[in-house]
């Protein structure tokens, strides 16, 4: 194996997937880096639901879930690391894919959500550390989004993959609730300041 390090991008340019060299402060490069650091938190996520154990045999079942959702994100910046004209050569059918995992993500949700009392206030990010974690996820979640949006005026293929992260920045907001009932930890409430 090669040294880690290549020296290629000491002039602030990177390579996407295909060989075209792009400028770091790239729109492109700020989707998919935010997509590896999304990607990142999510790995913290699973370590303190698995340090915790979360008190519930429900853990296992959600650390798998999470792992899957990793490999989704991981495909995410795959597509977004990738010349779109080279999708097809690179990622086959991984779009189309990227869309039943979208559906997925939303039957669990549901799974989740039909379990938790009504919402009737906004809630506070904290309860434990697996709970500000996946806050922590839902928050870069909701800014990977909102540097993937202006690419599709590069091209509108990224739809689908913004579908998806729209659906899990849901999923880790319904998650924290359900951490939060599952662990038996009451929710802090936002009040108004007076």
């Amino acid at each position: 194996m090669g040294k880690i390090y290549t020296k290629s991008g000491d002039s602030g340019t990177t390579s996407l997937v295909g060989g075209k060299r792009i400028k770091k402060q790239d729109e492109l490069l700020e989707a998919y880096g935010t997509c590896d650091e999304l990607n990142s938190f999510i790995g913290l996520l699973i370590a303190e639901i698995e340090d915790f154990k979360v008190k519930t045999a429900q853990a296992e079942d959600i650390v798998e879930v999470l792992k899957h959702v990793q490999n989704t994100i991981f495909d995410v910046g795959g597509l977004l690391a990738t010349e779109s004209e080279q999708w097809a050569q690179y990622w086959n059918n991984r779009p189309a894919l990227i869309e039943k995992e979208t559906t997925a993500l939303e039957q669990q949700i549901d799974k989740w959500d039909e379990t938790l009392p009504p919402l009737k206030q906004f809630i506070l990010p904290g309860g434990n550390r697996a709970i500000a974690a996946a806050h922590i996820c839902r928050t870069v979640c909701r800014r990977l989004e909102r540097r993937m949006v202006p690419l599709t005026d590069r091209f509108d293929g990224y739809l689908p993959l913004i579908k998806y992260v729209n659906r899990l920045s849901d999923f880790f907001f319904i998650l924290a609730r359900f951490l939060h009932q599952v662990d038996s930890i009451d929710i802090n409430c936002y009040k108004p300041t007076r």
